[in-house]
């Protein structure tokens, strides 16, 4: 920095807010940010010298105007012509998935977005570039642009207060659709090349937006280079495109810059659309009524838009240059397809080419492409016999593929029966020809047919399960969503799975199942699917595999689905009971399996989810118990997720583990960070219910679980200043459950990921058959039990302990075969064990906490108080002594419990109703505090009197 100073008189001086791991001497890219501490954004203002844009706005008012009233920023700084703008967090974010990374992008892309939107309302312009490793003006250095008229550049707007959690911003930011449609967003695959794919001639010479960029090469902004690169490398030529537009600003250009930016373009990028460009880059030269395209790179891609541009392409038509093939081709697209364009070309042929000559060309062109040009495949041979028919006149398709797994009619009308052919060696579609002949498109190479439609109640959504025959004569089936199966660009991705689509295919596939499906509604089955586990149907059935219910599990996303495949039986239940047996011995390993067994009977006995944090700082069998008590369920391998997995991820998880215990194990010591965090992630466990988010349709549904969280980790999750709520939701046990044999827990990792599953399913099936009002009334009368003998502990606890007694009773006697008496008595200890060790009610007390910390703050800021003579004492004054008490001001406190994290109104209650501190009274209500009998600066604040005794020390 000493340097940077030194150098501000003589040269630009720039810094990236982007926080990076170790120094570099080149620009940082994307994959060099580690962490941010804020968000930014640079808003230009008008100068005829340095700006080559002029609708900008003209002042640091106006430019001050577009940030948003809502998002107050920490700090702005005046560049010299311009505004940079930052919103501080609290503490860095360090991104610890990439997840998280893209979320910051995301949040940075937004929050430009935004402004950029109030820009263009106003009639401005704002360049809508924002990436993480962005470079700004180094506020206290000079700006030098204009080498004679040297500016500073200086923070002009400062406020400490406005600090935020990334999570805030996130609420507080409106979602915006433009965000995702006309962002760089990230791709679901990478840019694919197809042979119809034309070069990047035909858009640069037809797109306006391009024209601009070539001739505007040194002034255009980055967001405009940028939107033009992800165009142009479309093109099948557009790699070499692309460096060479890049190159007409030399001064900017960097071969190497410029193909890391083609392969992130390529990789990861959507090309940016007509809209985007019009809206948010503000380029107005655009044709008035446009140019049908929605991103450039049409011109190069579209069928059409190929056509009209190479006709475009033709300065002077003339026999040589129209008659050719291509020619030829595209005006016969044209004529089709684009009558106007075609017109306006036929009329430019006047003096220049004999139109009927040009007619009769044009017209044996289209008679000897008809076949391509329409997509047909020309196949040898004739069709297959006609199906025969019932009484009905239906052909079925089981009279031609005896096997088929459902029998479906032969889709088609009487007149038109021969038209599909469906057999062994696939589906063909049948079409005669103008001059008598048959033509044969292929649409599928095996039989596929639609053998059930899957409607799921939980997202609305249906999907179709297709069945097709394999090379080794066997029938395999897949569920995917109607818009895979109804579109031609989806539905090749069904050949993931076997059979052979390709584009050729594909649009004769679309067709042949939708016939299909509409000329079987009523027969094809349909049936109700669901996206996540536990109990349906008022509790008489529950969703798990392995158990039989009437529902599909139908998940529909990979992440999820992969994790769900973690729920099955392997190895032998015999062995594994053996096995937990011997672990159950250990009271605190019995109490964390019991609350495995436990999760399914939430909905049953009414109790809120809750969570069970086993912590210790040293080795004791943590993780490996919490894999025993998964392996309930499935592979706990597979199933358990960690502290390092995102809000939204954990959301999804908890909704698909649904009356099933959630596993989380912690990598290792959190951060105070990661700490704070929690409390939001164990608050919305509990609470059982995820947040809804904004998508181009709208809100998506909210959703929802019960569940039982079993984590554990190296350190106390739950602190002084903890949100109350927390310690009523979180049952933390320290000590390692099986420290006591080592061997023991770590040969428990390779064996449950060998034997797993049989103890939910066989459990599960015995809680179909239990009474569950037995059930309910077992657990309501060992809770109050517990109530009654244990008066000093949270009520919240104590209930969640008598369902995990209730739990392991029942699993005592149906899965390890102990008599009832002994289950029940032993469960029952089993608790009272672990409630011993858990908190009462006045450690967990708010209140009482914050009187504890209370002394260590006074006396941390003890030369606040004393002698009150403020010239004496640099700072500000916190109160005074006097005749033995503590006088704070009650601001002050206030701002301390909230700094601390406490709810300081609560707090302050709290302390009034136990009579901690005297109160005045005004107008009938209860002041905190008294007014002060001394003058502190010019006033008489409220003040809390504290009697020094009184402080626990």
């Amino acid at each position: 920095m000493p340097a940077a100073i030194a150098a501000a008189g003589q040269q630009d001086i720039y810094f990236s807010p982007g926080i990076c791991a170790e120094p570099k001497n080149h620009k940082l890219a994307t994959d060099d940010i580690i962490g941010i501490p804020g968000l930014w954004v640079d808003i230009d203002i008008y100068h005829p010298t340095t700006h080559a844009k002029q609708n900008l706005p003209k002042s640091v008012q106006e430019a001050r105007a577009l940030l948003p009233d809502f998002l107050p920023p920490t700090f702005i700084v005046f560049s010299g012509y311009g505004l940079h703008v930052y919103w501080l967090f609290r503490e860095c974010w360090y991104f610890d998935t990439p997840e998280e990374k893209n979320h910051a992008q995301e949040l940075l892309t937004r929050i430009k977005i935004y402004i950029s939107q109030q820009a263009t309302a106003a009639g401005w312009h704002l360049d809508s570039v924002q990436d993480l490793p962005r470079v700004m003006r180094l506020p206290g250095t000079m700006n030098i642009k204009i080498p004679e008229q040297p500016v500073w550049a200086q923070v002009i707007e400062y406020s400490e207060n406005n600090r935020y959690n990334p999570s805030e911003i996130d609420e507080i930011l409106p979602v915006l659709e433009q965000t995702a449609a006309t962002t760089s967003k990230t791709r679901t695959a990478a840019f694919e090349r197809r042979p119809t794919d034309g070069p990047a001639e035909y858009m640069l010479r037809n797109c306006m937006f391009l024209q601009h960029c070539q001739l505007n090469a040194k002034t255009i902004s980055y967001g405009e280079w940028l939107a033009a690169l992800t165009n142009i490398v479309r093109a099948v030529d557009g790699i070499a495109a692309a460096h060479q537009v890049s190159a007409l600003d030399p001064d900017r250009y960097n071969q190497a810059d410029c193909d890391k930016k083609i392969d992130e373009c390529l990789g990861q990028m959507n090309p940016q659309s007509c809209e985007y460009i019009r809206t948010t880059l503000g380029f107005q030269g655009c044709p008035p009524c446009g140019c049908d395209m929605q991103a450039p790179c049409g011109w190069s891609l579209g069928r059409v838009a190929q056509a009209r541009a190479k006709i475009r392409n033709i300065t002077v038509p003339t026999p040589e240059t129209v008659y050719q093939p291509e020619i030829l081709g595209a005006l016969a697209i044209l004529e089709k397809e684009s009558p106007a364009e075609y017109d306006i070309f036929y009329q430019r042929l006047t003096g220049q080419v004999n139109k009927n000559t040009f007619r009769k060309e044009l017209a044996k062109h289209k008679r000897e492409a008809k076949a391509e040009q329409a997509g047909f495949t020309v196949l040898e041979g004739g069709g297959q016999d006609v199906p025969p028919t019932d009484q009905n006149g239906d052909r079925w398709l089981a009279s031609l593929v005896p096997d088929v797994p459902l029998n479906l009619k032969l889709p088609g009308s009487g007149s038109n029966y021969s038209m599909w052919e469906f057999g062994p060696g696939g589906i063909k579609l049948k079409k005669e020809t103008s001059d008598g002949g048959i033509q044969y498109q292929q649409a599928a190479y095996t039989p596929i047919i639609i053998s059930e439609r899957i409607s799921n109640i939980d997202t609305g959504l249906e999907k179709a399960r297709v069945s097709f025959k394999t090379d080794f004569g066997y029938w395999r089936h897949i569920i995917v969503p109607k818009s895979t199966i109804y579109n031609t660009k989806n539905i090749v991705n069904i050949s993931n799975s076997g059979p052979i689509v390709t584009s050729e295919t594909a649009r004769n596939l679309v067709k042949w199942l939708s016939m299909l499906e509409a000329a079987n509604r009523h027969i094809i089955p349909i049936r109700q699917g669901v996206a996540k586990m536990g109990w349906r149907n008022n509790d008489t059935e529950f969703i798990l595999p392995g158990v039989a219910t009437n529902y599909a599990i139908d998940i529909g996303d990979d992440a999820a689905e992969s994790t769900i495949s973690g729920l099955g039986q392997a190895g032998d239940f015999a062995q594994w009971i053996g096995v937990m047996q011997q672990l159950r011995t250990r009271n605190k390993a019995r109490f964390i399996m019991a609350a495995s067994f436990a999760a399914p009977l939430l909905k049953i006995v009414g109790q809120r989810s809750f969570l069970i944090h086993n912590w210790d700082t040293t080795r004791g069998g943590k993780t490996a118990t919490l894999h025993a008590a998964l392996s309930v369920w499935g592979n706990p391998e597979e199933i358990a997720k960690t502290f390092a997995d995102s809000k939204t991820n954990m959301e999804r998880v908890a909704a698909l583990f649904t009356d099933l215990p959630l596993g989380v194990n912690e990598d290792g010591l959190l951060t105070e960070r990661q700490k704070n965090d929690m409390d939001s992630m164990i608050y919305m466990i509990a609470e059982g219910k995820g947040r809804g988010r904004g998508t181009k349709d709208g809100i998506q549904k909210t959703v929802s679980w019960r569940t039982i969280a079993l984590m554990t980790g190296e350190a106390q999750i739950t602190r002084a200043n903890s949100r109350g709520g927390i310690f009523t939701r979180l049952i933390e046990i320290k000590g390692g459950p099986l420290v006591d044999d080592d061997i023991f827990a770590s040969n428990l990792y390779p064996f449950t990921a060998r034997n797993y599953g049989f103890a939910g399913k066989f459990y599960i099936e015995q809680l179909l058959r239990t009474d569950h009002n037995w059930l309910r009334d077992t657990y309501n009368k060992t809770r109050l039990a517990l109530r009654a003998k244990y008066a000093n502990k949270l009520e919240s606890h104590l209930d969640a302990m008598a369902c995990i007694a209730l739990a392991d009773y029942l699993a005592s006697q149906r899965i390890f075969g102990i008599q009832e008496a002994a289950a029940g008595a032993e469960a029952i200890a089993m608790v009272e064990k672990i409630i011993d060790e858990i908190i009462t009610k006045a450690e967990a007390s708010e209140s009482e906490r914050a009187w504890e910390w209370l002394p260590d703050w006074l006396a941390a800021n003890e030369n606040r108080f004393q002698g009150f003579d403020q010239s004496k004492y640099i700072g500000e004054v916190f109160g005074y002594r006097e005749s033995g008490k503590i006088f704070i001001i009650k601001n002050i406190l206030v701002k301390a419990l909230k700094d601390e994290g406490f709810n300081s109104n609560k707090v302050l209650s709290a302390w009034a109703d136990e009579k901690k501190f005297p109160c005045d009274v005004l107008n009938g209500k209860r002041t905190f505090g008294i007014r002060s009998s001394r003058e502190i600066n010019n006033s008489r604040p409220y003040v809390i009197c504290i009697y020094p005794e009184t402080v626990k020390s």
